[in-house]
């Protein structure tokens, strides 16, 4: 997943540095970042893995297009003229939680060396 970190890491500085940059053009630019958003393209995913990732999010659903074209809208509108250099997360709240891939319990422990109890 280091390709899209890094990704996401670079729009977020990107979103920030632009921000800065054209503001004296009277240009706002805010970023959106969506979680799991059921569209047409979430039909060519196994439906387990939209099970797992209702079930990892703290609202226990995914999100839909709609509620991101609110989100987006009010960015747009005048009540978000004061807004600039911001990246919205809306994904009920997964990003704050960080359990959406599943570790299986048979990944090697490491180190490979014995470790004390904690106790």
């Amino acid at each position: 997943m280091l390709h899209t970190g890094a990704a996401r890491a670079g729009v977020d500085n990107m979103t920030k540095t632009l921000a800065v940059e054209w503001a004296l053009h009277g240009i706002r630019v805010n970023a959106v970042a969506p979680g799991v958003i059921v569209t047409g393209g979430t039909k060519q995913y196994p439906p387990e893995l939209l099970d797992d990732a209702e079930k990892a999010n703290p609202l226990h659903r995914l999100g839909t297009a709609e509620e991101v074209s609110h989100l987006i809208t009010y960015l747009a509108s005048r009540y978000a003229d004061f807004v600039a250099g911001q990246t919205f997360y809306i994904d009920g709240g997964a990003s704050l939680w960080g359990e959406q891939w599943f570790i299986p319990e048979d990944v090697p422990k490491s180190p490979p060396y014995p470790v004390p109890d904690r106790g």
